[in-house]
This record gives C-alpha cells, structure tokens and sequence, in this order.
C-alpha cells in the first residue's frame, strides 16, 4: 500500500508530471556516478537498480522514493539514484540520525493515512527530513539520464497495466 502513497505524493504534492512504481534505474548510470555512490554503497549491503516509485517534475527533477516497513529493511539496501531521493515509511521506524546525508525521510502514520477523493491529497503522511542533491550530472548528461527515466517509466506503467490490470487474467485470449 505504501508503494501506491509514494506514486500519489510524487503526483500531488511533489507536483510530479510522470510517476510510476517500480521503476529500473540502468546499471550503466550506477557505474557513472560509481565514485559518489561508493560511500553509500559502504553505507548499505546493496545500492539497488529498481526504485519502489521515481518522478519527475517539469524542471527535470528526478525525485525517488524507496519505500520501507522496517529498520532492518531500510539496513539492507535503497536506490538513491534521483536528483533528490526519500525513503517513505511509518511513523517512527526510521530514527532521523539513521538516515545518511542528503536522503529525505516521508513518514506515514497508518492510523491516519487517507486518500481524499476531492482534492486528491494524502492525508497522514509528512515530510520530517528534506533531502538534498547527492549527485552533480552536466546539464547534457543530466537531460540524458531524464529522457531515459521517463522511458523507465513509461515501461513501468505499461507492465503495470498489462500484466497486473484487471482484464488481464489466467487463460485470457485462450481458446479451446
């Protein structure tokens, strides 16, 4: 449930213009920017090529949002890809001086978390700890590396809609 929150903060109070869940971040992106993501790789036992949900804004920022259920869960890896990146989890799981530098932290507090079909806001949830850029790209690279998140993107939604949409079921467009 928490991975459908992050998509639908991307889209409303992040003002995302694309968002998806489940998104692929190019190991090839991992490479490039291996020197800066080294020390956080040192950090967790694994920096991870699939993010739990990534937007992006007219400006082009990237903003990704890995969503955990525990401390333990948060400890054993994240993508941290994005021009800014959050970790989005319940209320109290993840200790603020856990957090490394430059990572976000949303917190949802389950008793309270709404979705409210009118204004299309989530209601429960708040950002405690704002993140801060990890990476420099050239402006070059950067508009590069957007063109292909959106199309990560783009993949996402569409697998999400095939393989997981309502019509799609065992033995459609089967005949006997």
């Amino acid at each position: 449930m928490l991975k459908q929150v992050a998509v639908a903060l991307l889209r409303t109070r992040f003002k995302c213009i694309v968002a998806g869940p489940e998104v692929y971040v190019s190991d090839r992106l991992l490479r490039e920017d291996a020197v800066k993501i080294k020390s956080y790789m040192d950090m967790f036992r694994e920096t991870r090529t699939i993010a739990d949900a990534v937007g992006i804004n007219r400006d082009h920022t990237v903003r990704v949002v890995e969503v955990k259920a525990s401390l333990n869960d948060y400890r054993s890896g994240l993508c941290i890809t994005g021009d800014l990146n959050y970790v989005l989890a319940p209320k109290g799981v993840i200790p603020k001086d856990e957090l490394f530098p430059g990572l976000g932290l949303i917190e949802a507090n389950m008793e309270d978390l709404e979705f409210t079909n009118r204004t299309f806001e989530v209601l429960g949830v708040s950002i405690t700890k704002n993140p801060r850029r990890i990476f420099e790209r050239s402006k070059e690279r950067h508009e590069r590396w957007v063109r292909g998140m959106t199309q990560n993107i783009a993949r996402s939604l569409t697998s999400d809609y095939v393989y997981k949409g309502r019509w799609f079921y065992p033995g459609y467009g089967m005949t006997k």
